[in-house]
């Protein structure tokens, strides 16, 4: 064998939106007790050299010490004089401070921290990265090739536990120095008393977390990929005498050249379909304070994923919601599954109590909502590009070209005679469609259906390309799955094309 068994890449990390991974209940900063909130500041104590303090200190009334007021406090539940008992004490803070960390907002009374190593630094565990990875490739595996659901579906799509996909890619935990403290509030919907549902903030429900600072510099960490071992694993299983048997997606994944970089294709492909999903959420609610800001946020990580050739962006779980948790392979469209819960799926005899993916936590970053769990993974200097291989995550008899417009002469003012399909009819540029008189163009038929049949349009710099639109005047045209046709722009709403028209 040529390669080693496993190859370590040393990638870099980058965190894009605030990121939290939790240490558990039991690490719940508490006010009074792991935190004290003064001038602006929250001091969080060691509890060991606080206690030392007191233990030596006379409380207020000079009848017993700092310590056992301390205690008699905490008893009663009075947590929230604990900070004038100290001050009373006039305690010097400076050597029982752990860290300290400027806030905006005052937060709540419990914080929770980010899981640390032994020698207390917050990291990002690797199994946490793993975890999103594998959410994506399994996006990515089942929308290529859609199966029934099974209590097997997880197994059919990445394989066994001892054999699957995942076991040959191992990220590291990665040391992360920069954390702040960010206010939650709950983005939810509710049912508007019968005229559908409201989105709106629930300032009522505030968490209080320490996260990855983001933009931080990038740092380095590694991610490992078992390439010469699958190589090996190949050739025992040619020669048919050891029992082995891969799973039929894994070098669809991790081909033998290139494996790293169409890692990250992928993880692009994944996240870029969650996002746009989540943009078209937060346009069908807007009504909540600030939503235009969270459509600008996620438009422009979208971005991030397309056309990069030297990185990925990765959606961690926390604060994403029902979706982002499970990967994002069940429904493609999360508005929808506000107003149809697939009640199907779920063991509850009544409707009204199917579960609703409605909630997002949404944390407030310089005075604007933000949203949580995005970093970036790059490429290590001196590899290969990524090889872009445009393939769009729901299958479709015709796939449109995600490439350049190609320089075609303009189709005339009537439809053609005869039936073009999409790879061979002109893309047109978004800023040239909005800048003519009678703004037609081409786009796909992807659904015959009545009333309406599905199209997707062929236009190059939109940021909604690939999403299927209604298409209205085909009453009586035979319409055909990968056509292309002429249409015209009959509604659109902030910068987005909603509906078209056949034109004749």
């Amino acid at each position: 064998m040529n390669k080693p068994l496993h190859q370590s890449y040393n990638i870099g990390l980058k965190v894009l939106t605030p990121v939290h991974i939790g240490a558990g209940n039991e690490k719940t900063w508490m006010r009074g007790v792991d935190f004290l909130v003064a001038n602006g500041q929250v001091r969080v104590l060691r509890q060991d050299a606080l206690f030392k303090e007191l233990m030596v200190t006379d409380a207020p009334d000079g009848k017993r010490s700092a310590l056992e007021a301390f205690s008699a406090l905490l008893s009663a539940g009075k947590r929230d004089r604990i900070a004038d008992l100290i001050e009373d004490c006039d305690l010097d803070l400076r050597p029982c401070t752990l860290r300290m960390y400027d806030y905006k907002d005052e937060p709540a009374n419990e914080i929770r921290p980010l899981v640390r190593d032994g020698m207390g630094r917050p990291y990002l565990p690797g199994s946490s990265l793993k975890g999103a990875i594998r959410s994506a490739i399994f996006q990515y595996l089942y929308s290529r090739d859609p199966k029934a659901e099974t209590r097997f579906l997880d197994a059919d799509v990445l394989g066994e536990f001892d054999k699957s996909i995942t076991r040959f890619i191992r990220p590291a935990d990665t040391v992360l120095p920069e954390t702040a403290l960010h206010n939650t509030t709950l983005h939810n919907l509710y049912d508007n008393r019968g005229f559908g549902w409201k989105s709106d903030w629930k300032p009522n429900f505030l968490l209080s977390l320490e996260t990855f600072r983001a933009e931080q510099a990038a740092v380095p960490t590694r991610l490992s990929i078992s390439d010469g071992f699958i190589q090996w694993l190949c050739q025992l299983q040619q020669q048919d005498n050891k029992g082995i048997h891969l799973h039929p997606h894994l070098r669809l994944v991790l081909p033998e050249e290139n494996p790293l970089q169409t890692l990250f294709n992928i993880i692009n492909l994944s996240t870029r379909e969650h996002i746009k999903r989540e943009i078209k959420y937060f346009e069908a609610f807007p009504q909540a304070e600030g939503t235009q800001y969270i459509v600008q946020s996620l438009q422009t990580l979208k971005q991030r994923t397309e056309n990069n050739a030297r990185s990925c962006v990765l959606r961690m779980a926390y604060g994403s919601g029902y979706h982002g948790i499970t990967g994002d392979w069940k429904f493609e469209d999360h508005a929808k599954t506000i107003d149809r819960p697939h009640q199907k799926d779920f063991n509850r005899p009544d409707p009204d109590k199917a579960p609703r993916y409605k909630s997002r936590k949404i944390l407030d970053q310089n005075d604007l909502p933000e949203v949580l769990g995005f970093v970036e993974l790059l490429l290590p200097d001196g590899t290969p590009d990524i090889a872009f291989k445009p393939v769009l995550l729901v299958p479709k008899p015709s796939e449109p070209s995600l490439g350049p417009s190609t320089e075609k002469k303009a189709p005339s003012q009537t439809a053609p005679q005869a039936p073009e399909t999409a790879q061979t009819a002109p893309r047109t540029d978004h800023s040239t469609l909005m800048a003519s008189e009678e703004r037609k163009l081409w786009a796909e038929v992807v659904k015959v259906d009545r009333p309406f049949c599905k199209v997707v349009l062929l236009l190059d710099n939109y940021p909604f390309e690939n999403i299927p639109i209604d298409l209205y005047g085909t009453k009586g045209v035979p319409l055909q799955v990968g056509q292309a046709v002429l249409v015209l722009i009959s509604s659109e709403k902030g910068g987005q094309i909603k509906t078209v028209a056949l034109y004749k």
